[in-house]
């Protein structure tokens, strides 16, 4: 198959003969419609590459063979997956490529109303959002489902800031404390406080400007602050209704 891997000298080269890899348990092979690139991707090529290994993280298609243990999934199936490209560990791991190798719990169905293109671009965010909230060492929200809202610390308000709200990572993790607050609650409740901050403009030659990574040097915005009440009633650009 073809794909995309980094190169001896980097940056990313085109391979035309690399072999199809096989399924281990509790995975599947897809095969690619449609990937996504993610900062990542960038920056990875050029601070940390692996000669040789398939790039990308994002993709969405269509399972062309299941492994050992899968029970989610099932041959002909329409997914979105999260992979780790570039890995030196497994060179055969990324998504750039006519094949890739999706692992079940990384793995989304693709709703019949959404295109292949949409949903890889949906992966990193969800995984990356997910973890940040719901585990360790992340936020870690309780996920007890209250039974009604006068129970004890039903109400006690919880505040979430999401730096870079209106990122593919920022719409999803906003996305993921409305769907929270539903779960817990069984409703969005009225009459919360939902804020939005814009940073101000500063050029990257400005002594005001942060300069602690090549990404800060180069960026003339600061990304949006949105601070989140998570009861009140949140939008976002993205809805994963049946993943």
């Amino acid at each position: 198959m073809r794909a995309l891997v980094g190169g001896e000298d980097g940056g990313y080269r085109l391979a035309d003969d690399f072999n199809i890899p096989d399924p281990k348990p509790g995975m599947m092979l897809c095969r690619v419609h449609a990937v996504a690139l993610s900062p990542y991707d960038a920056k990875a090529v050029d601070y940390s590459n692996t000669p040789g290994a398939i790039g990308g993280c994002d993709f969405a298609g269509i399972i062309d063979r299941v492994g050992d243990g899968v029970t989610r999934f099932k041959k002909g199936d329409r997914v979105f997956g999260v992979t780790f490209g570039l890995n030196a560990s497994d060179k055969t791991a990324g998504a750039f490529a006519e094949y890739a190798l999706a692992c079940e719990d990384l793995t989304c169905h693709v709703p019949d109303d959404m295109s292949f293109e949409q949903a890889s671009s949906m992966g990193l965010g969800i995984a990356t959002a997910g973890l940040a909230l719901f585990q360790a060492p992340g936020l870690e929200l309780d996920m007890r489902r209250f039974k009604s809202a006068d129970e004890d610390n039903a109400d006690k308000p919880v505040f979430v800031l999401v730096s870079g709200g209106a990122t593919g990572t920022g719409t999803m993790a906003t996305q993921f404390l409305k769907m929270w607050v539903l779960f817990k609650f069984g409703k969005l409740h009225l009459g919360c406080l939902t804020q939005t901050f814009t940073a101000p403009v500063i050029h990257p030659s400005s002594p005001a400007h942060p300069r602690t990574t090549p990404c800060a040097r180069t960026t003339a915005l600061w990304p949006a602050l949105t601070t989140v009440h998570p009861h009140a009633a949140l939008t976002s650009a993205i809805t994963p209704q049946t993943i």
